[in-house]
């Protein structure tokens, strides 16, 4: 008799241990909703101003770097104008994008050639090939590619280049047709007074009961206006998806200043931005 009692309490004591151990496996189960939260210039100056005098230098001027043609940047210069400058936000990522420090991604599916849907900052389609490192730098596909994204190219140029006798500069293709040979078109970057806002992708993390535990930001976009040919905006346009845990390490250490004069890290503000953001419509 006094077997089977032990038995029943080492029973009890089984189920009870069990029981709490799923109580507690159940209690620390999360659930994760997406949201996305946009940082307006309108709204924030923090991420936008003051506007960086690196823009107005002369970098793009007497290229060394080009893409079918159009001249780009030179990249010394480049590299001076944009040296220890944290003015704002776009200043501070463009130079990392360029040197491939930050790996970059289409906000869309490239084989639509953004008429498909929006990856809405998945990073499923990186720019480069990251296995093979390409870069701005090293790679002509990859520049073209982030050309498109960065930056826009001017009208081709209605008149060709003139020759030695003043008439138009020609050219005699390998099938023996003759054609007019005309400047390439200027490029123009997507400066930090074009970006509007940042959109943030931010996964909200939920116990089973709905309270919100963590927020953690997954990537972030720069998005810029879109102007039609009479210069009306008609829309925005992300740039570029940029993976936020990868940027981390430089917002860290990139500073600014409050209004009490004391230095912030741009990781700080951005990560109270996010927590202090109302999500309640989002979603």
């Amino acid at each position: 008799m006094r077997k089977i009692q032990y038995s029943f309490i080492g029973l009890f004591m089984v189920l009870f241990i069990t029981s709490a151990a799923l109580k507690t496996y159940e209690s620390k189960r999360l659930f994760e909703k997406i949201v996305f939260i946009e940082v307006s210039s309108n709204e924030d100056s923090i991420l936008f101003k003051p506007f960086s005098k690196a823009w107005d230098e002369n970098w793009d001027k007497s290229s060394e770097i080009s893409v079918n043609g159009s001249s780009l940047m030179n990249y010394n210069k480049y590299k001076f104008s944009f040296k220890d400058r944290t003015e704002n936000l776009w200043t501070i990522l463009h130079p990392n994008i360029i040197d491939g420090t930050i790996k970059t991604y289409y906000p869309y599916d490239p084989e639509t050639f953004g008429l498909g849907h929006s990856d809405e900052g998945k990073l499923r389609y990186p720019i480069i090939d990251q296995d093979k490192n390409e870069t701005f730098l090293t790679s002509e596909r990859v520049r073209e590619n982030l050309c498109n994204l960065l930056g826009r190219f001017g009208p081709m140029p209605d008149y060709p280049f003139v020759n030695y006798y003043g008439g138009d500069s020609i050219k005699i293709l390998d099938d023996g047709s003759i054609v007019n040979v005309y400047p390439y078109p200027d490029f123009y970057w997507h400066e930090d007074k074009d970006i509007v806002k940042y959109k943030l992708r931010v996964s909200i993390l939920l116990n089973k009961k709905g309270i919100e535990k963590k927020r953690v930001i997954k990537s972030i976009c720069p998005v810029v206006n879109q102007i039609s040919e009479t210069g009306e905006v008609i829309d925005e346009k992300e740039i570029i998806w940029l993976n936020f845990e990868e940027i981390e390490p430089i917002l860290k250490e990139a500073y600014y200043f409050d209004e009490d004069w004391k230095p912030v890290s741009y990781l700080n503000y951005i990560l109270r931005t996010v927590k202090n953001a109302d999500i309640r419509d989002k979603g």
